[in-house]
């Protein structure tokens, strides 16, 4: 069951009490469509008013093996291009060899090796 969020201005578990405020042009969501189907999305993040992060690349499972992540991955580039990103970033896994190889084949190189943290919420 999804819950909505705590009312603004609710106390955060430690009690104490956090402002949230609605940033524009920190994250664009982007979706990409052919013939009117939705075939994948990315999210750029903002990191500072020159670092873009490619984040969330993924590709409808019936659409995958045909080049969109390429595409979807150059049009993210083109986007923060003209937003004004010096610098563009991706996180991914190697173990997401699709979405690694694409990244790879369009000049990404790796830089650190990420660890993923978890926290289950039962």
């Amino acid at each position: 069951m999804r819950r909505r969020p705590p009312p603004e201005g609710q106390a955060a578990a430690d009690g104490s009490a956090l402002e949230a405020r609605v940033a524009e042009r920190l994250c664009y969501s982007l979706a990409f469509y052919r013939e009117g189907e939705l075939v994948g999305r990315a999210q750029l993040h903002w990191h500072d008013g020159a670092t873009a992060d490619i984040v969330d690349l993924y590709v409808v499972p019936e659409w995958r093996g045909q080049g969109l992540g390429k595409a979807i991955v150059r049009q993210c580039v083109a986007v923060a291009r003209t937003l004004g990103a010096r610098l563009i970033t991706a996180h991914t896994s190697p173990h997401n060899r699709p979405a690694h190889r694409a990244f790879v084949a369009l000049g990404f190189r790796p830089r650190d090796e990420e660890q993923h943290l978890e926290l289950p919420l039962e």
